[in-house]
């Protein structure tokens, strides 16, 4: 098969030209050039964008089926990525080119491939905002752009047609389409700025958009064949034009999902692997706030917050629940200050809020041991959504969430708390085995190590009492306590007075990092 040379179109000096003249014959706020003047045709959009801009059809759901916020395993992320399993697309952040009526959006795929090799989903959406086709780009990275992954791609990119995520054709042959033609196209994407010498407009940064034409593959292809199927492209080095979409190419912009596999826990490999399952938590949380549904429970979020609540010799907790309009709430008393947190409800909680107010003899500003075991039980009785929140707002100017990112280790660790002894166990279910009874048993070790530690109010030197006055102290013992527990759930920052923002507008994950409080990831 033939190879034909990149094209590259370099619009990079035509608008400068088109700006010094205009600068130099239009001082007096005249308008900039047409092509200056209009918005990039390339973004980085939001999942929550891309849902606003596409109809909810057949293929839609067939490819949200896939998005990681849905399918991520809490237990096994590799068993749900993995090539030979299924695919997994990433959707913190999609990348459009719009070429006229046509929408491109690139997603990058997660894989568990032991290569250098990367996996691009484009999806293309009429002006109706319909799924028209889906295509899988593989990209073989040269060891210059691996080497520095923020300069134009080179390397080889092979296209493999798609009928919707379809495992099949990714994995056969039958559809790989070979690359006739790659041509570049350079986008002005970081905005334009007045410069002085010479007077005139400059960009401020570009975006490299391949637009990758394909013809149906030779019978056979051998080995050095256009890369077996794949395009050479250079980076730029060739300087022939004609780079722009004339409607029979894929424009797509190179997105290289984070480096390593989810083989790898420990080390920089691991990072890749825990910032995958960190941004599913943070839209556990972020996915319900942007809900419009969910608007009433988020108005009770700011109203528990405000002093005249936070006051209270008594606790109010609100829950919303799944198939339900109506909001749940609830209150302690001047006789029990303590709310009481329905386990065994009719339907799944999708998020509940309580308060730890101004009660006599203290509160505390972290979630309690009693939270965190009702919590379990709920999660326990299979009363919890997969997404479900836990928010707390507390009378010495701290407000969290929580999310459960493994409910087995949620529940096993805080197991024996169900039951007041270990006889209840099997009298309480009939189905109870010697396997429970280890569980409960287990279960109770662990809990009552760290409970006396950090929380046990009979021991003078618990790490975490309700008189504590010093918040972020108390923070960094609860995480101590959380990487102790190992109970697989994650805490966040819910718009803190530390910061200065409003409660629950902003939520950053925190954890210990060489012993420190550090709030490492901002969910929205």
């Amino acid at each position: 098969m033939k190879q034909n040379k990149i094209r590259i179109l370099y619009r990079r000096i035509i608008p400068l030209i088109l700006a010094i003249l205009v600068y130099a014959c239009n001082k007096d706020d005249e308008p900039l050039p047409t092509e200056i003047q209009q918005e990039s045709k390339v973004k980085r959009i939001s999942l929550n964008e891309f849902n606003d801009k596409v109809s909810k059809n057949e293929n839609y759901n067939k490819l949200e089926s896939y998005f990681d916020i849905n399918n991520i395993s809490d237990s096994n992320v590799s068993n749900r990525s993995s090539l030979d399993s299924s695919i997994l697309i990433l959707t913190d952040e999609i990348v459009l080119v719009q070429e006229d009526d046509i929408a491109f959006y690139t997603f990058k795929i997660f894989t568990d491939t032991q290569g250098d090799e990367f996996y691009n989903l484009v999806v293309q959406v009429n002006d109706l905002g319909e799924i028209v086709k889906s295509e899988f780009i593989e990209y073989q990275p040269s060891i210059e752009y691996l080497a520095d992954t923020s300069q134009p791609f080179t390397g080889y990119v092979k296209l493999i047609e798609n009928d919707f995520l379809s495992l099949d054709n990714l994995l056969s042959r039958e559809f790989r389409r070979c690359v006739a033609d790659v041509t570049v196209e350079n986008v002005c994407t970081g905005g334009w700025i007045d410069v002085p010498n010479p007077p005139g407009i400059e960009c401020q940064g570009w975006t490299e958009v391949l637009v990758i034409h394909w013809e149906a593959c030779p019978a056979t292809i051998d080995a050095g064949d256009s890369g077996g199927g794949g395009f050479p492209v250079d980076g730029g080095d060739d300087t022939a034009g004609g780079g722009e979409n004339d409607g029979s190419g894929t424009s797509t912009v190179p997105t290289k999902p984070c480096d390593g596999g989810t083989n790898n826990i420990e080390g920089d490999n691991g990072e890749c692997l825990e910032d995958l399952g960190k941004r599913k938590e943070c839209r556990k949380i972020t996915g319900f706030i942007d809900e419009p549904e969910n608007q009433a429970f988020k108005d009770k979020l700011t109203e528990l917050s405000t002093q005249p609540n936070l006051n209270l010799d008594y606790e109010k907790s609100v829950s919303k629940f799944e198939d339900e309009t109506t909001l749940d709430e609830r209150q302690g008393d001047s006789e029990n200050p303590f709310v009481d947190i329905l386990d065994n409800p009719i339907n799944k909680y999708k998020a509940i809020v309580h308060t730890h107010p101004n009660i006599d003899g203290g509160t505390l500003s972290v979630f309690s041991p009693n939270d965190l075991i009702a919590i379990a039980k709920i999660i326990y009785n299979n009363k919890a959504t997969d997404k479900f929140v836990a928010f707390l707002t507390t009378n010495k100017g701290t407000q969290y969430a929580l999310t459960i990112n493994n409910p087995t280790k949620f529940v096993d660790f805080f197991y024996s708390q169900f039951f007041d002894n270990v006889t209840e166990v099997t009298t309480s279910d009939p189905f109870a085995t010697m396997e429970n009874t280890t569980r409960y048993y287990e279960s109770k070790t662990a809990f009552d190590n760290v409970f006396k530690e950090y929380f046990d109010p009979n021991n003078p030197s618990a790490k975490i009492k309700k008189t504590d006055t010093e918040n972020e102290d108390v923070l960094k013992e609860f995480l101590n306590f959380m990487d102790e527990a190992d109970a697989g759930f994650t805490l966040f920052d819910a718009s803190s007075t530390q910061f200065g923002e409003p409660p629950f507008t902003s939520f950053r994950r925190i954890r210990l990092k060489n012993g420190e409080v550090e709030r490492d990831y901002t969910c929205n």
